[in-house]
Parts: C-alpha cells; sequence; structure tokens
C-alpha cells in the first residue's frame, strides 16, 4: 500500500465525521469539511496533530498534510523500486533519480504524492520545471518523490489481479 492510502486511512480512524479527499491546494495533502459537522473540531484538530499531521481549519474545512517526522518515517521505510526502462516511462524515471540524488524536501514528495495518488500524469508534467526552480532557489529536491515515482511507475507495470 503506498504511504498516501495509509495517511489516509490513519486520518480516517481520528475522523468522527466528513468527507476526506485529496487536496487540490499546493500546501496540504488532504481536505476535509469534519469541522462543519461537529461541534469540537478543536479536539479532532488535536488528535491529528499528537498523530502527526499538521492541520489548518480556515473557513469550516480542515487542511490537512504530514508532519515533517511522518515524511521522514516514509521516505526511511518506502522500499526502492527500479522499474524497467521503457519508451514510456523513461521520462518519468529520469525525473525519478534526479529527484533521489538531492536533499530530503518535502514540497515536491507532497506534489509527487497527491499526483500520483489522483493518477494526473498530466499534472506530472510540471515536475521538471518544479525540480528546475528548486534548484534555481537551491531549495532542496525529494528524494522521497523520486521513490514515490518509482512506485507508481511500478505499479502501473503490474499486471491486475
Amino acid at each position: 500500500m503506498n504511504i498516501i492510502n495509509l495517511w489516509r486511512q490513519e486520518i480516517l480512524a481520528l475522523l468522527p465525521c466528513g468527507f476526506l479527499k485529496i487536496s487540490r491546494e499546493q500546501g496540504f495533502l488532504f481536505v476535509s469539511d469534519f469541522p462543519l459537522r461537529i461541534q469540537d473540531a478543536l479536539y479532532v484538530q488535536a488528535r491529528l496533530e499528537n498523530a502527526g499531521f499538521v492541520v489548518q481549519l480556515p473557513k469550516g474545512m480542515a487542511f490537512m498534510d504530514a508532519g515533517a517526522e511522518k515524511y521522514a518515517r516514509a521516505a526511511a521505510m518506502l522500499p526502492l523500486y527500479v522499474p524497467k526502462e521503457r519508451a514510456e516511462n523513461r521520462r518519468l524515471l529520469f525525473l525519478a533519480r534526479l529527484l533521489m540524488a538531492g536533499e530530503e524536501g518535502y514540497a515536491l514528495a507532497r506534489f509527487v504524492l497527491r499526483c500520483t495518488a489522483l493518477h494526473d500524469e498530466k499534472a506530472l508534467e510540471r515536475l521538471p520545471g518544479l525540480i528546475a526552480l528548486a534548484k534555481r532557489k537551491k531549495q532542496p529536491l525529494s528524494p522521497l518523490a523520486g521513490k514515490i515515482l518509482l512506485q507508481y511507475l511500478m505499479e502501473k507495470e503490474e499486471p491486475p489481479c
């Protein structure tokens, strides 16, 4: 199971109600409407933060992301998959290798997690520009993002059961 699904299950176990979707917002992975549905949203926010998530509650919505410690644990536990290079995956393989050569930064990991969870390869086309921008600004890339991208490519290759 991939990281975002594990985190989704962990969050769902802590939410008393409401939906939980992958956020299209740049700074967060998940969004929920639980603050609109319960009286004590701050209690749920505290429970999520104790579990290692970052939570913001603007305008009755909850935007959530994993904290730095959760990202670090995910980077350490995620095995390294290396799919065979093919014409259709060559570009993403190159990007994964490029990401893995840098130090850990979580903005690109969040972006790749979101895109792969949504199977949004159109959004992944923005990745070269985001990598170039990070390099220009001397920001870290993300070996975790590279591993996630490799895992995504491996899952695409696996024949359905």
